[in-house]
């Protein structure tokens, strides 16, 4: 294993590459939790993939602090920026990514896949800009030299965008919940006022 020294936005004082890795994983953590948090999801991510095989890449994001105002967009800016760097250190990139989030880590890793891809063709075939991001993502790549004065088709996607192969949902409420008669009164007072707050 030799220790990469990148740029990074959001550090990882862990993150090594191993010359041999072909795939990429990405980890984020819970809201108020931190990398540390998730050392048995990288475990069983080396166990899946084979130590050998694999880089990950879990940095202590700002909402391990509860207190802490940094907004979701610069979040997910800041990690597309850190995939770029990393992707590039690596000769030839990787063979596949995989991100796993765990709670609101689902939310931000799913967000940063899909402003780092380009969105679907339309019925009509043709590509449309859906996302507030994509002008901040495009403005943000164009900077490094390698994209400096190529054409917008020519940014996006990004180079590891297209080699997601899997994203691993752990513990996410982006289906929803219902709350049923058969459960005890505190617990459905408790999951409606939360759903009441939420809206």
């Amino acid at each position: 294993m030799s220790d990469v020294i990148l740029n990074l936005d959001y550090h990882d004082p862990r993150f090594a590459s191993v010359p041999s890795a072909t795939t990429l994983a990405i980890v984020l953590h819970a809201h108020g939790s931190t990398s540390e948090n998730m050392a048995h999801v990288k475990d069983a991510v080396q166990d899946a993939v084979g130590k050998e095989n694999v880089d990950i890449y879990s940095p202590t994001l700002p909402y391990s602090d509860p207190l802490d105002t940094t907004g979701a967009d610069e979040i997910v800016l800041r990690l597309v920026a850190d995939l770029d760097a990393i992707w590039s250190e690596k000769l030839g990139g990787y063979g596949k990514v995989v991100f796993v989030g765990h709670s609101l880590g689902v939310v931000i890793s799913r967000r940063v896949f899909l402003v780092g891809s380009l969105n679907p063709p339309d019925y009509d075939k043709e590509f449309k800009r859906r996302d507030e991001l994509y002008e901040k993502v495009l403005d943000q790549r164009k900077r490094q030299p390698k994209l400096k004065g190529l054409p917008d088709e020519k940014v996006l996607p990004c180079e590891w965008a297209p080699k997601v192969e899997r994203l691993i949902l752990l513990a996410s409420w982006d289906k929803g919940w219902s709350v049923s008669p058969r459960t005890s009164w505190y617990y459905s007072i408790g999951l409606n006022a939360l759903a009441s707050s939420a809206v």
